[in-house]
């Protein structure tokens, strides 16, 4: 079994790498826009996504490393809720009133400071909502 897990992610990370070659070439005709999501861009972020998943598909299912990866059950059980978050909901005033003073003596770390602040707050909320079995569906 585990040489066939192995072969499975062996597959899906060549498999992956193949597409995004094609995708950059490709690129070099068709555009590789995100916006409109031409073709080469399609090609290439699906290798993109095969490699990711070759990747934890041998973290997880071959080394059997997963219980060090939970954190990301949290994220993943709300994953709209996540992005909805995310995207139309600025924690990052908040997050100055706390890092206001440490902002002052290191202002190249300020966005740095802000976003993961931002992201903490976030998981903070997704964590509340997984300990709790709330979980959004569409």
């Amino acid at each position: 079994k585990d040489k066939y897990t192995t072969r499975i992610s062996l597959v899906l990370g060549i498999a992956g790498l193949v597409l995004i070659f094609i995708g950059l070439g490709l690129g070099e005709f068709i555009p590789i826009i995100k916006r409109i999501w031409t073709s080469s861009m399609a090609i290439f972020s699906t290798g993109i996504n095969l490699v990711l998943l070759a990747l934890f598909f041998y973290i997880i299912d071959v080394k059997k490393w997963g219980k060090s990866l939970q954190f990301l059950k949290v994220f993943g059980m709300n994953s709209i809720v996540a992005y909805f978050l995310g995207e139309y909901i600025n924690f990052r005033p908040i997050i100055h009133q706390f890092t206001y003073g440490l902002e002052n003596h290191f202002p190249e770390a300020k966005i740095l400071l802000l976003n993961t602040g931002n992201v903490l707050l976030i998981f903070w909320i997704l964590w509340l909502l997984y300990r709790n079995q709330k979980f959004i569906k569409i």
